[in-house]
């Protein structure tokens, strides 16, 4: 935020969740987020409307006056997101969010990541679980040994590994089938596999089929999973003998 790292007023626009955080289990929820608000220099009264908001939107609303050592791990999840946004960051730094939070918890957070994004505000998120991570982010890195190995958009990354599966109603004939391993397609029973950029290189192999009288049964668009492409670009790294 065109700021040296340690600038106060600075660090008073960022909020951060760190991986396992750790609250005083004699304060209640609420005295958690009001006394982060406080840390940010949050006026008082600014501080307690919006922590009455966020509890309530992270799911804690009824549990606010409850102490902390009263909640489960998930809970306590919910509560660091509640005290990371108190002082309405332009920033918020996330590591492992959903990190004890069960799959309802998981939905929360990551609706409530969208909406943050919405509001105008950037999120730095830090996961390993990298399915979540493709539904919401942007813009990706690949750390391996300390070093960025990989990054970019995630459509981008993801179109790499494009390719277009073809099922058939039953097995791909002997006439056809012939021609395409020849030419570098994966054929396997009733299922035609290959690389493509775009639907356009489909057509040929579909047209294909339609003038053998073959029935197609789905056409489908392929991508590289993040995860695929984080195992890929790891695997790749070790092979180049990457160090720290």
């Amino acid at each position: 935020m065109g700021r040296p790292i340690g600038h106060r007023a600075t660090l008073g626009r960022v909020g951060y969740l760190p991986e396992h955080a750790r609250f005083p289990e004699y304060l209640t929820g609420e005295q958690v987020v009001m006394f982060s608000a406080a840390l940010a220099h949050t006026p008082r009264a600014s501080a307690k409307k919006r922590t009455g908001e966020l509890l309530e939107r992270v799911g804690l609303g009824v549990r606010g006056r409850d102490k902390v050592g009263s909640y489960s791990k998930g809970m306590k999840q919910r509560l660091g997101l509640a005290q990371s946004l108190v002082c309405d960051p332009d920033l918020v730094i996330l590591d492992e969010p959903t990190d004890g939070v069960d799959p309802e918890g998981r939905i929360d957070i990551r609706k409530l990541i969208e909406e943050m994004r919405g509001d105008g505000k950037s999120v730095f998120l830090n996961s390993h679980l990298l399915a979540e991570v493709e539904q919401v982010a942007d813009h990706v890195a690949i750390l391996s040994k300390g070093r960025v190995i990989e990054h970019g958009a995630v459509a981008e990354l993801t179109r790499r590994g494009r390719r277009y599966e073809i099922r058939s109603e039953g097995p791909v004939p002997f006439a056809v089938r012939e021609p395409l391993v020849a030419e570098g397609k994966e054929v396997a029973g009733d299922m035609i596999s290959f690389a493509a950029e775009s639907a356009a290189d489909a057509q040929p192999v579909i047209d294909r089929l339609r003038q053998a009288g073959v029935v197609i049964r789905e056409v489908r668009e392929a991508r590289l999973s993040l995860e695929n492409l984080f195992l890929a670009a790891v695997k790749g790294d070790e092979k180049k003998g990457g160090v720290l």
